[in-house]
């Protein structure tokens, strides 16, 4: 079947104490949903993921930046395509309220691994059933993720 657009399809919003088999399966299905507390479950020092944080950690890193002003463009995907290549995070992210750029898609454990320490996994992704579901052929990202 064909899910509709994001746009039209509600967000389910779900308490902190949802089981894992709950939130895995919804997410398996393409459900949207918003987990209470979901945040605090990812992050182990929620002050290493602000801005200024992440400028610090990522500085001299360099990264292709996407803009929303170029969906027809050849590599464009989810409507943004490559305004700059190779930009340096550091300065990016530090002026972020002023750059109508993104940074998407970028995978940490390829890209910077020295912050999946700063992670962890949601209890109710922990086994994997999420990522073993959408496995197959093609489907390299689910190698990169979390990006």
């Amino acid at each position: 079947s064909v899910l509709p657009p994001a746009a039209a399809m509600p967000v389910r919003r779900l308490p902190a104490t949802a089981s894992r088999e709950d939130v895995a399966a919804r997410l398996a299905r393409g459900e949207p949903v918003i987990v209470e507390g979901g945040a605090d479950a990812v992050a182990i020092d929620r002050g290493a993921w602000t801005v200024a944080a992440l400028a610090d950690a990522l500085r001299g890193r360099r990264a292709d930046l996407k803009t929303a002003d170029a969906p027809g463009a050849r590599d464009a995907w989810a409507g943004l395509a490559t305004r700059d290549h190779m930009e340096e995070l550091g300065p990016f992210l530090a002026r972020l309220e002023e750059d109508d750029r993104y940074l998407h898609d970028w995978s940490l454990p390829a890209r910077a691994p020295d912050l999946l320490g700063r992670l962890r996994r949601p209890r109710w992704l922990r086994r994997g059933e999420l990522l073993r579901r959408c496995r197959g052929d093609g489907l390299s990202w689910v190698d990169a993720w979390p990006s």
